[in-house]
């Protein structure tokens, strides 16, 4: 659901409460949707992802970070979405190990999908949903393609690295850890364009790095950058 974020990103300000995004949502009709019906499913699955309240400090750094980056914001949206939908996660152990400019199909998808979620899921709700996976792994820049779906390479940068080391953080993970995540290996980043990422978020003032004998110490300073 990246366009209905961003719409709403776009059109409310950085404080903006849930109960305002929701009524903008039904009242206003900001989503551009054709029914009431739809204006509750789209807040519904949003909030689900992405959660909508500032006093979330997933979303609130998801919202600094957006206004920052905007050539990020597929894959800032898309770590947002991974920590909080397990499926979604699930699909990364599939999709983040595939080559660049391999195929993945619908049918393949589906069967991944069975292997965890046969019990729980009926036929057809899997079929669905592992069309819509493949979608957002579009929207994210992991896969390209209407039909056929390709492996593309990620486009990341500051931003998007500093939200993974701290939704890594959320985790309780620590030091060296925080760079072998699902978040990070969303990046599609090489060794090289880490440290230069985290060469570029010091800069900002959103994080302090520092590596020694093998040691590595890191300090989110968002709080900081916001200023």
């Amino acid at each position: 659901m990246f366009n209905e974020l961003s719409c709403i990103l776009d059109a409310t300000p950085n404080d903006c409460p849930i109960d305002e995004i929701k009524r903008l949502i039904y009242e206003e009709n900001i989503l551009q949707k054709t029914s009431i019906s739809s204006r509750q499913k789209s807040f519904y699955h949003l909030a689900l992802l992405y959660s909508l309240d500032i006093q979330n400090h997933v979303f609130s750094t998801l919202r600094f970070l957006w206004g920052e980056a905007q050539e990020e914001r597929p894959l800032i949206a898309l770590e947002s979405a991974i920590a909080r939908d397990k499926i979604l996660h699930y699909s990364a152990q599939k999709i983040l190990p595939l080559e660049y400019g391999s195929l993945i199909t619908k049918e393949e998808m589906i069967v991944y999908i069975e292997q965890e979620y046969r019990k729980r899921y009926s036929t057809k709700l899997i079929d669905s949903t592992s069309r819509n996976l493949l979608s957002s792994w579009v929207q994210s820049g992991h896969l390209s393609g209407k039909i056929k779906k390709i492996r593309t390479k990620a486009k990341a940068g500051p931003a998007s690295l500093t939200y993974a080391l701290y939704l890594g953080q959320l985790t309780g993970l620590q030091g060296a850890s925080l760079f072998d995540t699902v978040y990070v290996h969303a990046l599609d980043a090489t060794d090289t364009e880490i440290q230069a990422y985290l060469h570029t978020a010091m800069k900002k003032g959103w994080l302090i790095y520092r590596s020694a004998g093998g040691i590595i110490e890191l300090t989110l300073t968002l709080d900081q950058g916001r200023r």
